[in-house]
């Protein structure tokens, strides 16, 4: 092969020319290939940036949700809402947008679809809990706190997408950095090859050029270099020739080259300006999602600061403990509750609790370690003073990231205000069956001690003659009397008494009573007044008012068999809605306070809980009935008041009265009249009873004062009686409470075909007890047993003079001769 020297300048030529060709199309061609590259890598990094901006986005609306629904379950203010209602729908969306920026992502989508699934599950639980706080907010606390690995492992999640995506998009920023990096070593490599091609050339011409036309040639090259015209050449078709023509065709192929480069030139400046544009676009990206970034943390900030506000503004006590049982969490409800600051307590042991509660205490610890919840159970735990206190507490395990156990959370709540008015309803309610059955007892014993006294005052009025028979009812009478103030003092427990209230000066009544109260309790106890000046008065009965100062002057006499102090006060108050909140019956508004202490030996809580009770008694055979405090407790809740006793074994007694203050002046007591002996008469009166002895006796005492007297033992024989026109009825005498058919029904009938005729009621309750249960209408004529002969003949006797006093008032007789 011949050499490269010996080859003619044509074929020379054609070499030159060809290199240069070649080395552009090389250049052109590595060119393309980098640019596409390039391109292809600034798309999936800017797919990687939106999708990594999404799951950023998703992230934020999850956890606004999941605040949302914490705060709704710990404030009940649905004003927490919106974020979570708004959630479902935004979270498909995003993930539905990451989607379709992703369409052509080579890597697996399985992930994310999987952390969506998981994501709307997670919205369905806070639903669930969101319901569940509508009707149970602590059962709600509950639920969210068993949930909570949840949270933890979706937030892991999608801190593991994010990673992901955070790490594909630096791949594709290098990626892109490297295809940059090709195309520009593609822009130099080329222009060096082009370069060196046009100097060769050169070389070629220069050293082969030998005649007149190499000047030409030689002149064209330094127009070439300069890139002036090239001069014209001479023809030929030698070789030289063929070299001025190549070089004339190379010279308008640079030239052309040239304008090409610099085409390339400004295309490249032009991509250049736009990869800038996107690159500060990037950049832009980039600064808003860390602003985003940023806005999500003080979100997240905040949600904390609010949960921690919720927390502890809750009128709960909320606390938590770690493994060690030391305090981790104290709100500003437990400061309230046990006394303790949080400062004083964080990171030490729970101080709460009693040695007599540790069994407990340690059960709901292993409980909430083995994962279960404790909901509502009751126990007693101990303020800083050292008072126990009753809660009611729920207790659930704190979990960590791992679903591992961290300590437990409890709510607690203070029911001993629920506790005392539980027992007062309670006592009250026995109580008032206690009374229902005393009233009943004494109804049934009136009529018994009726019948004795009636007839022992009969035996009275005819046995002036016989002393011995004289004696022996006189002590028939005393017994009756004994029976009947036992039946009064049932009365007045079950609050069935008779009384005759008016107003009454309290510290005038106890001035009164002082000499006699010193009498009853004797000389080795000091009697104490403090009456205060200026206490309303009470409308009340002053001889059961004094019936409740002696009862509890003796028992507190009984107490102090040694001797002590009996203090009596009076005093105004005015009990507000938080005492009352705390004393079951008791209406807020002004009382009058009536308190009597004592030295004495005090009571257990065992006594006291019953020593209102009928027949209840401590002391000794023989030494009371039983009857005295529970006399006291009927005539207190008679007159509308409140009777609460203090008292601790060794520390005495106080027993505190309250009774409604009331409004005007207080009236001087009525003079007793002395009752005129009855006067007989010769009406016919229509007895009904359904107690034959008391029948018996009515009829007994009406007949021996002249009266003509028709016995009925029901009020359907009373009304067959009333039924004949011809049988005269001047008075219609019947008992109240009678079987089949009552005094009022009677009454009712008997006014029907008589109404003119006057009804007298008895009955072995009081007047007030009938006419507060409707037996009676307002005004009715009535009589509570037991009587005395001569009091039935009075008020008979009465009732009759006043219908006849009517009877001629309405119908004057006619005018007639003067009387002398």
């Amino acid at each position: 092969m011949p050499r490269y020297r010996d080859l003619p300048l044509r074929t020379k030529g054609l070499v030159v020319v060809a290199i240069p060709i070649v080395a552009f199309l090389v250049v052109a061609g590595a060119f393309y290939v980098a640019e596409q590259h390039r391109e292809e890598a600034d798309l999936w990094a800017e797919q990687a940036m939106r999708a990594r901006n999404l799951i950023s986005r998703i992230r934020g609306v999850w956890e606004a949700a999941e605040v949302a629904v914490l705060g709704y379950v710990l404030s009940g203010n649905a004003q927490w809402l919106p974020p979570y209602e708004r959630a479902r729908s935004e979270i498909t969306d995003l993930f539905e947008q990451r989607r379709l920026v992703l369409y052509s992502w080579p890597g697996d989508h399985q992930q994310a679809e999987a952390l969506e699934r998981r994501i709307l599950d997670r919205l369905d639980t806070l639903g669930k809990i969101r319901a569940e706080a509508a009707v149970s907010p602590p059962a709600a606390a509950k639920m969210f706190a068993g949930a909570y690995a949840e949270h933890e492992a979706i937030r892991a999640a999608l801190k593991n997408l994010s990673a992901e995506e955070s790490r594909l998009l630096a791949d594709r920023m290098r990626e892109e950095a490297a295809a940059r990096h090709v195309t520009d070593l593609v822009v130099v490599v080329g222009g060096v090859l082009f370069a060196l091609a046009g100097g060769i050339l050169a070389m070629l011409l220069f050293t082969n050029t030998i005649s007149s036309r190499v000047t030409v040639l030689d002149e064209n090259a330094r127009r070439f270099a300069r890139g002036e015209p090239m001069l014209p050449v001479a023809p030929g078709n030698d070789e030289v020739g063929h070299l001025a023509a190549s070089l004339t065709s190379a010279a308008a192929v640079l030239a052309e080259r040239q304008r090409a480069l610099q085409d390339a030139a400004a295309e490249l400046e032009t991509r250049v300006n736009e990869r800038t544009a996107e690159l500060r676009q990037a950049n832009a990206a980039l600064a808003a999602e860390v602003a985003e970034r940023a806005r999500t943390q003080e979100q997240l900030e905040d949600a904390k600061r609010r949960v921690e506000a919720v927390i502890d503004a809750s009128p709960l006590a909320i606390l938590a403990l770690d493994t060690e049982d030391r305090v981790i969490g104290w709100n500003h409800a437990a400061e309230e509750l046990f006394g303790w600051k949080a400062e004083e307590v964080m990171g030490k042991p729970l101080p709460t609790v009693p040695d007599e509660e540790r069994h407990t205490f340690e059960d709901v610890v292993a409980r909430t370690r083995r994962g279960e919840r404790v909901v509502a159970q009751d126990v007693r735990r101990r303020r800083r003073d050292g008072s126990i206190v009753e809660i009611r507490l729920w207790v659930a395990p704190l979990f960590g990231p791992e679903r591992e156990i961290r300590g437990n959370i409890g709510i607690m709540t203070d029911i001993s205000s629920q506790r005392r008015l539980e027992q007062q309803f309670a006592q009250s309610q026995k109580m008032e069956a206690i009374g229902r059955l005393a009233g009943g007892v004494a109804h049934d014993f009136n009529n018994v001690i009726t019948v004795i006294s009636g007839y022992g005052q009969m035996l009275l009025e005819g046995a002036k003659d016989d002393p011995l028979l004289r004696e022996a009812a006189e002590e028939v009478l005393n017994s009756a009397d004994r029976a009947a103030g036992l039946a009064r003092q049932l009365l007045a427990f079950s609050r069935r008494q008779a009384i005759q209230p008016r107003l009454l000066d309290l510290n005038e009544l106890v001035s009164n009573l002082q000499k006699l109260l010193g009498r009853v309790i004797g000389e080795d106890i000091e009697l104490k007044t403090i009456l205060r000046p200026g206490i309303a008065p009470v409308l009340a009965d002053p001889g059961q008012m004094e019936q409740v100062l002696m009862n509890l002057a003796v028992n507190a006499r009984d107490a102090m068999p040694n001797g002590g102090k009996l203090i009596v006060e009076t005093s105004n108050v005015t009990l507000d809605e938080s005492y009352t909140a705390a004393h079951a019956g008791v209406k807020p508004g002004s009382y009058v306070l009536l308190t009597i202490s004592d030295t004495g030996t005090g009571m257990t809580d065992e006594v006291k809980a019953h020593i209102f009770e009928p027949f209840f008694t401590t002391k000794e055979r023989g030494r009371g009935t039983g009857l005295g405090l529970s006399t006291v407790y009927g005539i207190v809740k008679q007159h509308g008041g409140d009777i609460w006793v203090y008292s601790e074994p060794g520390r005495g007694a106080t027993f505190k009265i309250y009774l409604p203050a009331a409004e005007g002046a207080v009236a001087a007591p009525p003079e007793p009249k002395q009752a005129e002996p009855a006067r007989r008469g010769t009406e016919t009166i229509l007895v009904v009873e359904d107690e034959e002895a008391v029948r018996k006796l009515l009829r007994d005492v009406l007949e021996q004062r002249g009266y003509r007297v028709l016995e009925a033992a029901s009020g359907a024989d009373a009304l067959e009686i009333a039924s004949n026109p011809a049988e005269h009825i001047d008075l219609l005498l019947t008992d109240v409470v009678m079987p089949r058919m009552g005094g009022r029904e009677l009454a009712r009938r008997f006014a029907l075909g008589r109404p003119d005729t006057p009804i007298l009621f008895l009955s072995g309750y009081t007047e007030e007890m009938v006419g507060d249960q409707g037996v009676l209408t307002p005004g009715a004529n009535f009589m509570s047993k037991p009587f005395a002969p001569e009091e039935l003949a009075r008020r008979v006797r009465e009732i009759l003079d006043s219908v006849r006093k009517g009877s001629a008032e309405d119908h004057p007789p006619p005018p007639g001769p003067a009387q002398p």
